[in-house]
């Protein structure tokens, strides 16, 4: 974990791109994890027109455009990009590493289990809460914020 905090520190430009592993280690269920909705309810049933109609959730909608952009932006001006808690297969939102990655920047990957980018990231761990400690430790500034 060192040499993530050290990169951090380097950074002149970090960006951070996030998941469901991230709302996970807050308590908040994904989809597809042991603990996720797809194992506590009736996968059949999250997708039953019925179902949907009395409880609307909306998935496969496009991203606001503008919004889309600016993250783009941001994404190609990073010299740091740290992907936590995803994994990077949902588009066109998991793109935007690449973009980091091709003008110059790296990306950090932290999450359980492999991604697509796992061969192009300069720095690679599986523990997220690990992760949360290390920089919880190194940045207590932050931490109180």
């Amino acid at each position: 974990m060192q040499r993530l905090i050290d990169r951090l520190r380097r950074a002149e430009r970090a960006v951070v791109f996030t998941g469901a592993g991230v709302s996970t280690l807050s308590g908040i269920p994904d989809f597809r994890s042991p603990q996720g909705l797809y194992r506590t309810f009736d996968a059949g049933k999250l997708f039953d027109i019925d179902s949907f109609r009395k409880a609307p959730a909306y998935f496969g909608e496009m991203l606001p455009e503008q919004a889309f952009a600016q993250s783009a932006r941001l994404a190609g001006a990073a010299d740091l990009m740290l992907v936590l808690g995803t994994s990077l297969v949902v588009q066109p939102a998991a793109s935007l590493s690449q973009m980091t990655v091709r003008a110059g920047g790296e990306i950090v990957i932290v999450t359980a289990g492999e991604t697509p980018y796992d061969d192009r990231c300069a720095l690679r761990y599986n523990d997220l809460a690990a992760f949360a400690a290390a920089v919880d430790s190194a940045f207590p500034a932050c931490a109180k914020a």
